[in-house]
């Protein structure tokens, strides 16, 4: 009976949903090392993904990382907004994903005006447009979320308040500084709202009560 109630319990844990699943598999967080080894003591409140991954996580190579860490904020959106859009569009995601996008859009126009206005002498120039073309061959491979994160962050980890949204510095090269919005208060809390809702649209089959209070 006791072997009965521990294979039960592991049962459940494979089939426990975590927050860090929510809007798999484009604005999930990274597969959970511990969930994939079978088993994961944090269950629900996970911060990573405990649903099945195709394949590992693609990473931008530390050339690529470097160049888009060397962006204005301005630029750097600039050049990966419409990628965010392709990639959405190939996952047909385009749709369920507006109000993210708009946001977005909004927060651009946002940026623009205030880094004309602020622009010293000897800000950052734009990417050569042979540059760009290599950082955009290298994002074009990444997962929604990740696109996200080097736009709007320049940093492969958004964070949206969720468990494990932490500052992991994954490359080594930007740090908390790398992780700061280029937005005001508002529009960076309306963009992180808007992704949290796209994220719970996405995972209706996963949600339960209990993942919901912890969203909440």
């Amino acid at each position: 009976m006791a072997s009965q109630d521990l294979m039960t319990e592991g049962d459940n844990n494979l089939m426990t949903p975590s927050v860090g699943s929510l809007g798999h598999p484009e604005f999930c967080r990274r597969p959970c090392i511990f969930f994939a080894a079978g088993s994961c003591n944090n269950y629900i409140s996970c911060g990573y993904c405990h649903c099945e991954h195709e394949k590992r996580v693609t990473h931008l190579d530390r050339r690529n990382r470097e160049l888009l860490h060397s962006m204005a904020a301005p630029d750097r959106l600039e050049l990966l907004l419409p990628l965010l859009e392709q990639r959405l569009e190939s996952k047909g995601l385009r749709e369920v994903a507006g109000e993210l996008l708009q946001t977005l859009q909004e927060a651009l126009q946002e940026l623009r005006a205030t880094s004309e206005q602020d622009r010293p002498e000897d800000s950052k120039e734009p990417a050569p447009k042979s540059q760009s073309s290599r950082v955009k061959s290298g994002v074009r491979k990444l997962p929604c979320i990740s696109i996200l994160g080097w736009a709007v962050r320049a940093s492969p980890v958004y964070l949206s308040g969720l468990p494990g949204d932490s500052a992991d510095d994954e490359d080594g090269l930007g740090g908390d500084q790398a992780l700061k919005s280029p937005f005001s208060r508002a529009t960076d809390q309306r963009v992180t709202d808007a992704l949290n809702q796209l994220r719970a649209g996405m995972s209706t089959a996963i949600l339960t009560d209990d993942v919901l209070r912890i969203m909440i």
